[in-house]
């Protein structure tokens, strides 16, 4: 397809309570760093504008992130929400936008917390090229999924319709989306040939989005357009994502089955594993009868482990955090209680 229609949109607008205490609304995690060189901002738009023309590379934020984002990256091509609506909203505004610039936009959009290794880069670029081919040509709506490797509860599941015949790697039906699902469930899917986790990537027509949202999300779409004519506040706009909004109502929704290790950030569990395996040696640590755990102290603390198994410990300048890391989800749990106790400087 002609890359002079083909746009990239960066959803860059959360702030993570999962990632607490290192994503913080401050510093949410898209500024957040794995390898202590890039941010996820900095490595998602490195990854896009491999392919993508960079003038064609949009960044949707919110005006709390807006002085964050072009401090770390030289993009000025931005889309601003007022407030955070989640994912639904923003990507309703990216479109209208688009559309007016460009009527044959092809719009790839790319969540910042995800985390595929540098060296795969080639074969996320390519099937990103196929998905977005197919999403032009055949006027549907094309996810990125990706084979599981264990059974993990946290991600969202995609499972597709079995073709009878591939000669060649092409994107195929979606048969039905499955939330996080609990252990037991998450075993099966596993062993099931036609299910993937879903990356969130998506690919589409901006016209194409914008008819979807116009049937299966009338409301939502008419509040977007009451508020850019001034007819209401965007904080009155339902925020939603738009995986419950739009994929898993629309019947022309498509998954193409990808070639690069992907992992989602969603937990902080995650992310300090991820950094202590792609970050410098920590030489500021020491393990005896210790296995299995994973650390991020934001200064010179010397940290000394003796007989302990399995824990995340996360030291900033002002909090502590040691948590099992299969309780790491609950870390949300932590952000209600400092807000109960009117304890927001922690926030």
């Amino acid at each position: 397809m002609n890359s002079e229609h083909l746009y990239a949109v960066i959803l860059a607008g959360g702030c993570s309570e999962r990632l607490w205490p290192l994503s913080r609304q401050c510093k949410p995690k898209q500024f957040l760093s794995i390898d202590n060189k890039k941010t996820l901002l900095e490595q998602t738009i490195d990854r896009i504008s491999s392919f993508i023309n960079i003038e064609n590379i949009w960044i949707s934020t919110t005006k709390n992130y807006k002085k964050m984002v072009l401090s770390h990256t030289s993009a000025k091509r931005l889309i601003i929400e007022p407030c955070m609506r989640n994912t639904a909203p923003s990507v309703i505004l990216a479109c209208l936008k688009l559309i007016q610039q460009d009527p044959d936009a092809t719009i790839i959009f790319v969540p910042t917390d995800s985390f595929i290794p540098d060296e795969e880069k080639e074969f996320f670029v390519h099937d990103a090229c196929i998905a977005l081919d197919f999403a032009n040509k055949f006027d549907c709506i094309t996810l990125l999924g990706v084979k599981p490797t264990y059974p993990a509860t946290g991600y969202g599941y995609i499972e597709y319709v079995l073709p009878s015949d591939i000669k060649h790697k092409k994107p195929l039906m979606v048969k039905q989306f499955h939330e996080k699902p609990s252990i037991i469930i998450a075993n099966s899917y596993v062993n099931k040939e036609n299910m993937l986790w879903n990356s969130g990537v998506i690919c589409a027509k901006a016209s194409v989005i914008i008819e979807e949202f116009k049937a299966l999300a009338p409301d939502m779409y008419e509040s977007i357009q009451a508020y850019l004519q001034g007819g209401i506040a965007y904080s009155q706009v339902r925020s939603d994502s738009i995986d419950y909004v739009l994929l898993e109502k629309s019947k022309y929704i498509y998954v193409l089955p990808v070639d690069f290790s992907w992992c989602d950030i969603g937990s902080i569990a995650t992310f300090v594993t991820l950094k202590n395996q792609y970050a410098d040696f920590n030489d500021k640590l020491i393990a005896i009868k210790s296995h299995n755990n994973n650390i991020e102290i934001n200064d010179d603390t010397l940290t000394v482990l003796i007989g302990v198994d399995d824990l995340c410990i996360i030291k900033t300048a002002d909090v502590l955090l040691i948590v099992k890391k299969d309780h790491a989800e609950q870390v949300r749990e932590i952000l209600a209680h400092l807000r109960q106790h009117d304890q927001e400087d922690y926030l």
